[in-house]
């Protein structure tokens, strides 16, 4: 399912799409900025590190995640040296009360650290980040 919503309010051009990220990295897009909140890659280990490369092979100019504060090291060295950030940097250190949305949900809401991260790329076509690769993580933390 690929559905795009086109927000132009004080000349500033948002567009807003809801896909399978998954395929996503086949879409041709000229984008400046990505804005996500990833599943944690708790239930699914990874999960979270498989956006971010998703969002880092669009080659915009940064983007803004969260992701658990106790993955902290290993966010920032997969996105400096495997995704060839320029910079990746913990904007604030927050809580976050995950209500129980999910059937593996075990408790009806739980409170979880979290970082809001920047993380801010080469100019397009300098790196070439190829998020159909799989991935096997090497690290725990993810």
């Amino acid at each position: 399912m690929w559905t795009q919503m086109h927000w132009n309010r004080h000349k500033a051009i948002v567009d807003f799409v809801l896909c399978d990220v998954a395929h996503l990295h086949h879409q041709r897009l000229q984008i400046d900025t990505v804005i996500m909140n990833p599943p944690f890659g708790t239930k699914c280990k990874g999960a979270d590190m498989q956006f971010l490369r998703v969002a880092c092979s669009l080659q915009p100019q940064q983007v803004y995640s969260l992701h658990k504060s106790s993955t902290r090291s290993h966010v920032q060295k997969v996105a400096l040296k495997e995704l060839g950030c320029m910079s990746a940097e913990v904007l604030a250190e927050l809580r976050y009360n995950l209500p129980a949305t999910m059937r593996f949900h075990k408790q009806s809401s739980v409170d979880i650290e979290v970082d809001l991260w920047r993380f801010v790329l080469p100019a397009a076509g300098a790196t070439d980040i190829d998020a159909s690769k799989p991935h096997i993580e090497t690290e725990e933390g993810d």
